[in-house]
């Protein structure tokens, strides 16, 4: 940059910051906006339907208003059969310093130079009004658009998603119920036992670090590359043939110890698979220190509530499944179509719901207004946009 442009962009910023003229400001902040303008345009004429993979649920722009209308209406139903209310959270906040602020969320420059964060997913809003009201018992849903960032200059990409969230209620019978509401939605669409419910909790999770010898600062950069298997069935031949790049990239792209490596591969042989199985060989393998202990005795009675709704035959122990959203500190599971039942399309399963119990977020956010005793909270997010688009209003009666 020559000392020529570099005077000028100084002489744009020092205008821009003056307080008597606004006109610079103006026009930089309109031509930020009729750049976006011009790419939300241009989205919009692209043809049909279009996939936009992202971290979490994933986004699919589709265009049919009245299957989506259809949708939203089965949602509603089986929401609201479990005793949920109906709760709105904003689309647009401000961007402040707070330490619960989401770092992925898609960020935005008002006219007046504030800026503005969409909603990225919907329980922490509601998670912030249930604290701020002190309540202790409640059931909501929500079924709202968040935004996640487009792919390259593109501009942000809607998803439709569906929330239920159980305030108060015994603990392990509410994640059974927030998973039985998941497959009741799932059903509408799909075979029940065409779908994947894979399970873990932190704890074990926490235990499994400790046995294989991950270190604290390296356990994020793991769990993002081990999350590449979680989309196959545990013990199939689709997941076994990821090991060898899975492998190569932890000793020579995270320089973990090939005894640290070993023992990850271990864990995946030996402790992902069908929970009956899985359970037995948790309990002798892994250390009996009370929180373990207290997780495996969990999911044990998990998988009896799920057994009296026969959907038990689906439910998959991951033992290195790490929890989608960072606030799920206790059980936490994924519910996934596989890829042999979605007719081919895509190399991996599609993920579908992801759930868990959040007390320490609302633990966080209640030591704000009083200090009490928080509620339990467990909550589910739904892909309702992905299931629009893998389905059609063809293979569901309307009638």
């Amino acid at each position: 940059m020559g000392s020529h442009t570099t005077s000028t962009f100084a002489d744009v910023l020092r205008t821009i910051q003056s307080s008597e003229d606004t006109y610079v400001f103006d026009q930089v902040i309109s031509t930020i906006f009729d750049e976006e303008r011009v790419l939300m345009k241009t989205q919009h004429h692209q043809s049909g339907q279009g996939k936009v993979k992202t971290d979490g649920l994933d986004c699919i722009y589709t265009t049919e208003p009245e299957y989506q209308d259809y949708i939203v209406e089965l949602a509603k139903e089986v929401f609201t059969r479990h005793g949920a209310h109906r709760f709105e959270s904003k689309c647009l906040r401000f961007v402040d310093n707070s330490r619960l602020h989401n770092s992925r969320a898609v960020k935005l420059l008002s006219s007046n130079g504030d800026m503005l964060e969409l909603c990225h997913e919907l329980r922490l809003p509601f998670a912030c009004w249930i604290a701020a009201n002190q309540k202790t018992s409640f059931r909501r849903y929500e079924i709202s658009r968040v935004y996640r960032r487009g792919v390259g200059h593109s501009a942000p990409n809607p998803c439709l998603q569906g929330d239920f969230d159980v305030i108060g209620g015994a603990p392990i019978l509410t994640e059974g119920e927030v998973i039985k509401v998941a497959m009741d939605i799932v059903g509408k669409f799909f075979d029940w036992d065409a779908c994947e419910i894979h399970v873990n909790h932190a704890h074990i999770l926490d235990a499994i670090w400790s046995w294989t010898g991950v270190k604290q600062e390296a356990k994020h950069d793991v769990a993002k590359l081990l999350s590449w298997i979680c989309s196959s069935s545990p013990q199939t031949s689709n997941r076994k043939s990821k090991w060898a790049l899975i492998r190569r990239q932890l000793l020579q792209g995270l320089h973990l110890p090939e005894s640290t490596v070993d023992r990850l591969q271990t864990v995946e042989r030996r402790f992902s698979g069908t929970a009956d199985e899985v359970l037995a060989r948790l309990r002798g393998a892994l250390p009996p220190d009370r929180f373990t202990l207290a997780a495996l005795e969990e999911l044990s009675t998990l998988l009896s509530y799920l057994r009296v709704w026969e959907i038990e035959t689906r439910v998959f122990i991951d033992a290195l499944m790490s929890p989608t959203e960072e606030y799920h500190k206790g059980m936490f599971f994924q519910i996934y179509l596989p890829k042999e039942s979605n007719h081919g399309s895509l190399s991996d399963g599609v993920l579908l719901a992801i759930g868990g119990r959040y007390d320490h977020l609302l633990r966080q956010l209640w030591a704000n207004h009083l200090i009490s005793s928080s509620p339990s909270a467990v909550g589910l997010s739904v892909a309702l946009e992905k299931i629009m688009h893998l389905t059609s209003a063809e293979r569901v009666s309307m009638t």
